[in-house]
């Protein structure tokens, strides 16, 4: 549209809601190219320059877009909404103080309009201003107590503070103020599953997903609640759209879920770079290059979530003291807070200096690492429930590392290397990962050397028959897939009397995998169901009961793996493409039992039920595990540690020489090749 020489009142008139129309269909261009001919005619118009900001800022143009806010502000300073757009604008464009200000401003002109309370508490959140939001939350709510939409921003603060309870509760009561609300219904849904409540997050998820289907997020994680809880009914249709949306979308999900379903790593690749390409967007503070250290040993610091009672930091206890404390100062970046666990103890003992940071901001979090010099920065954690890829982001370290928690590439411009193996990595899928893949010798995997209790007691202490053969699998139910367990079912068809001992899910999960086995032939006591016991210790004298570990696909068993290894009970594995589907490849190669490592599921049938049938060649492959743990490279801490050294040392000498850093491999002398 295009204004005549001298418009009248009608046509300026028309031109304006024409303008408002491209906004609100997204056509910022011409609205842009429109307002300005106009702005010709009426000079100092609120609304033209309150359209003219809203459009700058739609098109990524803040600086622009605030500058006509402000004059719109300036034009009519008590329109509550200009200050709303101009609070929102800043907020995108990364001034977070300047959007608290504006905020602040429209609430006092509009002190009960939902969106903005919430919006500023919010932001008050990203600011490490928690108690002022808590406040303001409060007095909101206070203030509003029939309103959803207070007490869904009362949940939010709590999340953001660890009140997990308080935020269900929070929630529950926006639902049945507003049963529409799918914010709340969002978040309750999502904070279930994180706590474990799996039975009643399904059905809001499907409640959710049915109302929203393009909510990929939402679907995710109704595929991860219906695996968690062995409820396979419709899985396939939900895992194949939501695999069609990570190929043909810019949709990005977690990657726990992925991993469960698809081995591709091409897949998993583009998933984890738009994870990383969400980090980045937020403009995350880039501190300036660090300094070359003085330092007379190579300082590390180990950055994780997990140094509580989790296998991340049950598999770490050996390598941290076993450090060499001549060459290198190894330093705990702890973001999570003391569980009293007895793991938690070991690490704490066993660092040179063990750093409480749980609860800090990421930004603060990198800048201490600043202040402790650190060298070479080593993520454990990741893009898992407690990690923060943020505080990497902000490139506290000269060299970043990706290391054991993440089985995968993190798709992150700020991580320059991630410790592999060649199993677990071959060559020939570097391109599937953004780091520089660094090859230890043997598997990346730390040696795992833990007190085993000394009697598990006989088989019937623990539901299993005394002579029949004892297939298990201790891998969370999520791991588990229709075809995988029909693929069991298929073993314990062969093997007359075989029983297959499985990790419990709860009692209405085990039953459905009673069920489905009793739907193929299968009498239901011939799955038999593991409790919680009192200690790591018991746990691993309890594997030695079984015969054979039956390996999960393609998400493989990790440190589940590892402790079957170590307690001598053999593991039976199909590698895939991917990082997470070749753990266990690479852990039975360190344990020298190739042989174990098959092409397919169908050879993994075939060879569990040949297996069951010769004792003598499974006892010959026990035996020989047990006599590995004196002298196998999978066992052989020391050694892992001067390897993981090596790799080290070769990533700060490239730093200190100024060089980029790229892919190289450890022998088993510790030299890189």
């Amino acid at each position: 549209m295009k204004l005549t020489e001298k418009p009248g009142r009608a046509e300026l008139n028309a031109a304006m809601a024409e303008a408002v129309r491209m906004v609100e269909t997204g056509r910022s261009g011409p609205a842009v190219r429109l307002l300005k001919d106009i702005a010709r005619h009426r000079p100092d118009d609120f609304d033209i320059e309150h359209l003219l900001g809203a459009a700058r800022v739609m098109d990524g143009r803040f600086v622009d877009g605030i500058r006509h806010l402000e004059r719109a502000a300036t034009l009519r300073p008590k329109a509550p909404a200009v200050w709303i757009n101009l609070a929102a604008a800043h907020e995108q464009s990364g001034a977070r103080e300047k959007a608290v200000d504006a905020y602040g401003k429209a609430l006092t002109l509009a002190p009960t309009h939902a969106q903005t309370n919430h919006r500023l508490c919010l932001a008050l959140l990203a600011l490490g201003r928690a108690a002022q939001a808590e406040a303001q939350a409060a007095a909101f709510r206070a203030a509003n107590p029939r309103s959803d939409e207070a007490h869904v921003t009362a949940a939010l603060v709590d999340v953001a503070e660890g009140r997990d309870d308080a935020a269900i509760e929070s929630l529950a009561t926006a639902r049945r103020l507003a049963p529409a609300n799918t914010l709340a219904l969002a978040n309750l849904a999502f904070l279930l599953g994180k706590r474990g409540r799996y039975a009643e997050a399904l059905p809001l998820l499907e409640d959710l997903v049915a109302r929203r289907p393009s909510d990929w997020e939402a679907l995710e994680k109704l595929v991860h609640t219906k695996r968690a809880l062995l409820d396979w009914s419709g899985l396939a249709e939900h895992e194949r759209r939501l695999l069609d949306a990570v190929r043909t979308t810019t949709v990005s999900v977690d990657p726990w879920t992925l991993f469960s379903i698809s081995d591709d790593p091409g897949l998993l690749r583009n998933a984890a770079m738009r994870r990383s390409e969400r980090i980045t967007a937020t403009k995350p503070r880039q501190l300036t290059p660090a300094a070359t250290y003085p330092h007379s040993r190579i300082r590390i610091g180990y950055l994780s979530g997990d140094f509580v009672d989790h296998p991340v930091a049950h598999s770490l206890t050996g390598l941290i003291g076993a450090h060499d404390r001549s060459r290198f100062e190894v330093i705990a970046l702890s973001l999570s807070a003391d569980d009293g666990s007895a793991v938690r103890n070991r690490l704490e003992a066993s660092f040179d200096k063990f750093v409480d940071l749980a609860g800090v901001a990421p930004v603060e979090v990198a800048l201490r690492m600043r202040e402790l010099e650190i060298d070479i920065a080593v993520d454990v954690s990741g893009a898992t429930e407690r990690g923060s890829p943020m505080i990497l982001a902000h490139r506290p370290a000269r060299v970043q590392v990706s290391y054991l928690g993440y089985p995968g590439t993190s798709g992150a411009p700020w991580l320059d290397y991630l410790i592999a193996d060649p199993v677990v990595v071959p060559p020939s899928a570097d391109r599937h990962y953004t780091e520089n893949v660094v090859r230890l010798p043997h598997s990346f995997f730390p040696p795992s050397r833990r007190e085993i209790a000394p009697d598990p007691g006989p088989r019937s202490a623990h539901g299993l028959p005394a002579e029949a053969v004892v297939f298990a699998s201790f891998n969370n139910a999520f791991k588990l897939s229709p075809g995988l367990f029909e693929s069991w079912i298929r073993i314990l068809s062969a093997v007359p009397g075989s029983v297959l001992w499985l990790r419990t899910s709860g009692d209405a999960a085990d039953d459905r995998l009673r069920a489905t086995a009793r739907s193929h032939g299968v009498e239901a006591d011939r799955l038999v169901f593991a409790p919680r016991v009192p200690s790591e210790a018991d746990h691993l004298a309890r594997l030695r009961l079984a015969d054979l570990f039956l390996d999960s696909a393609p998400y493989n068993a990790h440190t589940t793996a590892s402790d079957a290894l170590w307690a001598g009970l053999p593991v039976l594995t199909v590698p895939g493409a991917s990082f997470a589907s070749r753990v266990a490849a690479s852990l039975v190669s360190g344990a020298g039992l190739p042989e174990l490592i098959v092409a397919d599921r169908d050879t993994a049938v075939a060879t569990a039920v040949a297996l069951a049938g010769d004792p003598d060649r499974l006892g010959d492959i026990r035996r020989r595990l047990a006599a590995a743990r004196e002298n196998a490279p999978l066992f052989a801490i020391d050694a892992y540690a001067r390897h993981l050294e090596a790799a080290f040392i070769a990533m700060h000498a490239r730093s200190r020489a100024g060089s980029k850093p790229g892919p190289f491999a450890i022998s088993g002398s510790s030299e890189v090749i």
